[in-house]
């Protein structure tokens, strides 16, 4: 399947050659003293060959894509064709590892194995881009809190690799908070022209549909929203923002497994007062975040929220409901004192003109309340 390489936002390719190969278009190769052990390419009925040097893999290779000795399956590959960009399904994707050598091999075009200009890989949390083209590695690895990137570049004179370049970036401590898409929901009783403004101690960085200086909008009792600016239909409003915390206490709180979490979100949004459709909204959005953690300590400060995130509703509604959720991962469990256990919503009754709105952050620098 060849895709316009303008839809793979995470790949930085624009090439019109051939490669460094002089004389021929279907065959690449190069010294293998490199950080993936790569070392070429060759076309050969009807599929693409992809070859490493099983002996020149690097530690960074190895610890993601080669573990106790068995090549991993990649998650996606995709060849760049100069502006096009070649995608290859992980399922026909075979894997030799025999004579000091890795093979990968796909079925591919004979017309487009000769435009390569580079690869693209990507398996879990590591992402490695070969530009053929401009002789360049570069590699990505994220590593919840922190990321690491590697990069070398290849001289075809001399058929040598550079030193490789390292960075590391810690993003456990920053100052600015993300509170991560807040939606509102406006349930009138019948068709009602609605205004919606958000007093932020921070900065909104998006909204949608575009906020301007308020929300001016028509809601209907089944919750769908028309903003005569845009001239379209919504399911809720939009907005992300940031905030900067000193260090985060954490006071009221419980300490979930990872695997946990489903359910016990289920439980707590219910009796919130969400209906099942935004309770569905919030758990699809975090739960792919939460899981993956061995344990998350969460809490929903309402109150803490109330006071830096103030939203004004005209007609003022019946019935508003607002879930900020913080969670931070940890490692290991954590005791919770009876004192700052989590306290469960009692149960919310939603009558006449409903609003509903939910929200929540990660946080990484954190600090436990004392009993």
């Amino acid at each position: 399947m060849v895709r316009n390489s303008k839809t793979i936002c995470c790949v930085l390719l624009a090439a019109t050659a051939v490669l460094f190969c002089a004389g021929c278009s279907r065959k690449f190769t190069c010294s293998s003293d490199n950080l993936m052990g790569f070392e070429g390419y060759y076309y050969e009925d009807g599929e693409l060959y992809v070859v490493f040097d099983e002996d020149n893999i690097d530690d960074v290779m190895e610890h993601s894509v080669y573990e106790d000795e068995e090549w991993r399956e990649w998650d996606e590959i995709y060849v760049h064709l100069g502006d096009d960009v070649y995608e290859v399904d992980s399922d026909d994707v075979d894997v030799d590892v025999s004579h000091g050598q890795l093979l990968i091999s796909f079925e591919m075009d004979k017309a487009d194995a000769g435009k390569i200009t580079g690869f693209y890989f990507d398996v879990d949390y590591c992402h490695y881009l070969l530009d053929l083209e401009n002789g360049k590695l570069k590699i990505e690895i994220e590593g919840g809190d922190c990321k690491e990137y590697y990069s070398q570049n290849y001289d075809p004179k001399t058929d040598e690799w550079s030193e490789p370049d390292y960075e590391y970036k810690d993003y456990s401590y920053v100052d600015d908070v993300v509170t991560e898409k807040p939606v509102i929901y406006l349930y009138p009783t019948e068709e009602t022209d609605v205004t919606v403004t958000l007093d932020l101690d921070g900065e909104m960085t998006c909204t949608y549909p575009e906020y301007g200086s308020g929300w001016n909008v028509t809601a209907s009792p089944d919750g769908k929203i028309y903003d005569p600016n845009t001239e379209r239909y919504y399911d809720y409003l939009f907005w992300e923002g940031t905030r900067s915390f000193d260090l985060y206490e954490f006071k009221n709180y419980a300490c979930v497994p990872g695997e946990d979490t489903a359910v016990f979100l289920e439980s707590y949004l219910e009796a919130a007062g969400l209906n099942d459709s935004e309770i569905d909204d919030f758990i699809s959005y975090w739960l792919p975040r939460m899981q993956e953690s061995p344990y998350n300590l969460i809490s929903f400060p309402s109150d803490e929220y109330n006071d830096w995130a103030k939203l004004d509703v005209s007609p003022e509604p019946d019935t508003l409901i607002r879930v900020y959720m913080v969670f931070a991962p940890v490692d290991e469990p954590v005791e919770v004192p009876e004192s700052n256990a989590l306290i469960m919503p009692s149960g919310i009754e939603r009558e006449g003109f409903t609003v509903v709105e939910w929200g929540g952050s990660v946080l990484y620098d954190v600090t436990i309340a004392a009993n």
